[in-house]
């Protein structure tokens, strides 16, 4: 996935324009591994295509070498993820994320049931103020048992959050008639 804004806030995009009065100042464009179902490093296959349009026309390939996998699903236990691409705000520092993680697999400890797999490939709301905002962002990310894609909100000086399962694309399952269970939040 790719975000070519430098604004996290606003979901991803595959184009930048440029234009005559900024041409000349930096970009950043993030790219995004997405985690997937494998448990090795990916070796080949890892190039970016691009093309630039206007009044300079040129195609071009970068290959950004093996990606070592840092994800592996584990389909023995229940498992909680929680993805922090969407914290715009740098509230979940390494720390702050570690113990989130082990609060979530804590839960997740109490779970007895394992899912299967699901491939997320679609556009998914942001939460902003406690509402689905009109901002997406592109995921391709694997699902196994449960994902939670975390940002923060800043309201009157206060870092919070509000959640929530996502209805659409996938985020619930009904398995075997016993209701309905969510996937993605």
């Amino acid at each position: 996935m790719v975000d070519a804004d430098g604004d996290l806030r606003n979901g991803t995009q595959i184009s930048l324009t440029i234009i005559p009065e900024t041409w000349q100042q930096a970009r950043t464009v993030w790219f995004i591994a997405e985690a997937d179902s494998a448990s090795t490093d990916r070796t080949s296959g890892n190039t970016i295509c691009y093309s630039l349009s206007g009044g300079l026309t040129f195609n071009g390939v970068y290959d950004l070498g093996t990606i070592a996998n840092t994800y592996a699903p584990d389909p023995t236990r229940f498992n909680i993820d929680l993805d922090f691409r969407n914290d715009f705000l740098g509230f979940w520092t390494p720390e702050r994320q570690a113990i989130a993680q082990k609060a979530a697999n804590d839960w997740a400890n109490w779970i007895a049931d394992c899912w299967s797999g699901l491939q997320l490939n679609d556009a998914i709301q942001l939460i902003d103020n406690g509402f689905p905002s009109q901002s997406t962002f592109m995921t391709k990310r694997y699902v196994d048992d449960v994902v939670v894609f975390v940002n923060a909100i800043s309201s009157g000086g206060l870092i919070g959050g509000y959640g929530g399962p996502e209805y659409e694309f996938g985020g619930w399952i009904t398995p075997n008639g016993t209701g309905s269970m969510p996937r993605v939040g």
